[in-house]
């Protein structure tokens, strides 16, 4: 492995002489080995190591990104810097740092785990064979895949930041199938910094018991499902008990609604709103990028130390987000929420949101949904059609659930949603406890999420239908 630290500073010194103003530089460097699963044994095992370097520079009053994987092209990419440059115009405002960030210190353990260090294949095979133990029994079969890795990360700029941090990661996703109809299909997941923190006999129940639930339901009906729109074609409002990975995708496209710069021009659901009530008291969620069940990142892509921030407490809107540049500019302080250089236009977005659970479990809301109630494993292809307002659609995915009086009825068809995640999460009646969850619009930095109860959520057609 290279000393990513000297590689840093080689940045550096070469784009100074080179002519740069400022420059800043992240390096990552890192292993990581994956197995992908299909019916229930290994098809494509991967293994391997990589470099990036990505670097920014200021050449004539002028930002220019760029990146590469090894130090043998860094010469090359510099130069074409440069000649990039002479054909820009001129930035006004261009925001360089004046003085550098505060060093962090982490202690042991903090964002690395001995054992996932390793790179042990057993322990991705062990894992393996826990899933295949709670599904194989009940006849169906295990696809997706379960990876770990571990990182090295410095960032350096030009006028003395230094940051550095080692970490691993860890991911399961169980997709669960019956091997005599693949439509039948439920889907867990879960990642953080070691295998050994993910319930992985829970999350594999969940899944055979979803499983269960539709392959008897359909054995009884001749393979017809619930249609809960039962041949109507307006809109209709259920009651839903979501697992975490649609609430974590719904969150992720509503992410940008706390970019600071959006706030400040309007175009935010925030904007106008700091200090007001807009979710239900029930609901807190902060962005911790330190949360030890996640994957800890100590710094920013501006190398600002990072630190957990509310966002919404007790429902009440407190926090936007900003990097360098927009606290400048809007005459704040940064929160440690800076992207990547070339990504920086966008302004700044929280990228690990942690949502406070509570004390139900879903069998609890299960039971205490006595309306029809829909009880859905995942949403697909989320996309937001009205900023201001936070509302988005899509479409559930790998098992939905009719729940009446209480008891499971059977599997519907799959529907499309167009609703207001604030508005959604005013209606919350129920929250299960927060786990690290990869959901289908992000898959590698978990959000730390709880199942949910809402009422009311707002349903527009089946998912074959034209909206």
């Amino acid at each position: 492995m290279d000393n990513i630290q000297d590689i840093a500073m080689k940045v550096l010194e070469r784009t100074k002489l080179r002519g740069a103003s400022f420059s800043e530089v992240l390096v990552s460097q890192g292993e990581s080995s994956l197995k992908r699963i299909s019916k229930g044994q290994v098809y494509q095992p991967t293994a391997g190591e990589g470099m990036s370097i990505s670097f920014s520079c200021i050449i004539d009053g002028k930002r220019v990104n760029s990146a590469c994987d090894s130090l043998k092209a860094l010469d090359e990419q510099i130069e074409n810097m440069f000649f990039l440059a002479k054909d820009l115009p001129r930035e006004e405002n261009l925001f360089v740092p004046d003085r550098p960030f505060p060093k962090v210190t982490l202690g042991p353990g903090v964002t690395y785990d001995e054992e996932t260090a390793k790179l042990e294949d057993e322990r991705l095979i062990e894992t393996i064979g826990r899933v295949n133990e709670v599904l194989a029994p009940e006849g169906f079969i295990f696809a997706g895949s379960v990876s770990h890795g571990r990182d090295e990360i410095v960032f350096a700029n030009s006028i003395g930041t230094y940051q550095s941090y080692i970490s691993t990661r860890a991911a399961l996703q169980i997709f669960g199938f019956d091997p005599k109809d693949y439509s039948i299909s439920a889907l867990r997941t879960v990642a953080g910094k070691s295998l050994s923190q993910f319930p992985v006999e829970e999350l594999a129940k969940n899944v055979a018991d979803k499983l269960s639930y539709q392959r008897e339901y359909l054995t009884r009906s001749g393979g017809k499902r619930i249609d809960p729109f039962e041949g109507k074609t307006e809109p209709r409002r259920f009651d839903v008990i979501m697992e975490p990975s649609c609430w974590a995708g719904l969150l992720a496209i509503f992410s940008g609604s706390w970019n600071g710069k959006e706030f400040h021009d309007g175009t935010s659901f925030f904007s106008g709103k700091l200090g007001s009530q807009v979710m239900g008291k029930n609901i807190t969620i902060f962005d911790d990028p330190m949360s030890p069940d996640g994957i800890p990142k100590p710094f920013d892509w501006e190398g600002h130390p990072t630190e957990k921030l509310a966002l919404v407490e007790g429902g009440i809107a407190r926090n936007v987000v900003y990097d360098s540049a927009l606290a400048k500019k809007y005459g704040t302080n940064s929160t440690g929420h800076a992207l990547p250089p070339s990504m920086r236009y966008y302004g700044a977005v929280p990228e690990h949101l942690v949502v406070k659970g509570g004390d139900s479990s879903v069998e609890e809301m299960i039971r205490e949904s006595k309306d029809p109630t829909l009880w859905i494993t995942t949403l697909h292809y989320i996309r937001c059609t009205h900023q201001q307002d936070g509302r988005e659609t899509g479409t559930t995915l790998h098992g939905v659930f009719l729940v009446k009086d209480g008891e499971v009825v059977g599997p519907t068809e799959h529907l499309r949603f167009e609703e207001s995640v604030p508005e959604a999460l005013s209606r919350v009646t129920h929250l299960g406890r927060s786990l690290p969850t990869l959901s289908m619009e992000t898959d590698e930095t978990p959000y730390i999420v709880p199942p949910m109860r809402s009422e009311g959520f707002r349903f527009v057609s089946v998912a074959d239908r034209k909206v």
